[in-house]
């Protein structure tokens, strides 16, 4: 479930990619176009692997639990483990 007005978390399917939108750097496609607000770190969920290109075509495979956070101040998206809190 995905909360535009919040901003808030998505779940992805097994198999979907999320992209983001080279047009409009605040948005990433999943299928359909979400919202994403980079200034604001949200977490994107995912309960399954994933493979996310970000700028570089680079992938990064999330495990299950895992979070995709966007980390403001490098401008890059940053692999963030469920079970850890610092």
């Amino acid at each position: 479930v995905f909360d535009e007005q919040r901003i808030g978390y998505v779940s992805l399917a097994k198999g979907e990619k999320l992209i983001r939108d080279p047009l409009d750097p605040g948005k990433l496609s999943v299928g359909q176009k979400l919202l994403f607000d980079p200034l604001q770190a949200r977490y994107i969920v995912a309960a399954h692997k994933l493979r996310f290109d970000p700028l570089q075509g680079k992938f990064i495979t999330l495990q299950k639990g895992e979070k995709l956070r966007f980390d403001p101040l490098a401008c890059k998206f940053v692999v963030v483990s469920k079970k850890r809190r610092s």
